[in-house]
């Protein structure tokens, strides 16, 4: 086996014959640059497979990658191994991380009376925050896991 480990700038002036596969670690910025990307592979009438890792943060840049027609497989990781899933963004929602999101819900009660947009709005406010404790959470756990070693 042979691997190349390229920047988005060097890969966009890469051309190597028989690229089967390529892994992104983080989606890049532009979707132009995923486009050419993930085109170093399946060349010449060959088949290739793109494997992208993405956060929940980046929905509407799979969307738009689907949009472009691109086909895309979902798969989660269980175990040691990646599992198929119908979702995009599949996960079991653990005891800890509902009482989470009903503690947020609480913090931002619906008023008698609504505003025009007040709704997406609150539905924005209450996910960014949900994200956001749930970074920190996952920090915290690096970091005693970090502090044990």
């Amino acid at each position: 086996m042979q691997y190349v480990v390229a920047s988005d700038l060097a890969s966009r002036g890469i051309d190597i014959n028989g690229v089967s596969h390529i892994i992104n670690y983080e989606l890049p910025n532009d979707i132009e640059f995923y486009i050419h990307r993930t085109g170093r592979t399946a060349r010449y009438e060959f088949d290739g497979q793109a494997i992208s890792f993405y956060d929940y943060e980046d929905d509407n840049y799979i969307e738009n990658l689907k949009n472009k027609g691109l086909e895309c497989k979902y798969k989660v990781l269980k175990g040691n191994e990646f599992v198929a899933t119908s979702e995009r963004n599949y996960q079991t929602k653990s005891k800890s991380t509902l009482e989470l999101e009903e503690q947020v819900h609480k913090k931002h009660p619906v008023p008698k009376k609504v505003k025009p947009g007040y709704k997406k709005k609150r539905t924005e406010t209450i996910n960014k925050e949900i994200r956001k404790l749930k970074k920190e959470r996952i920090s915290n756990m690096y970091r005693k896991r970090n502090k044990k070693s």
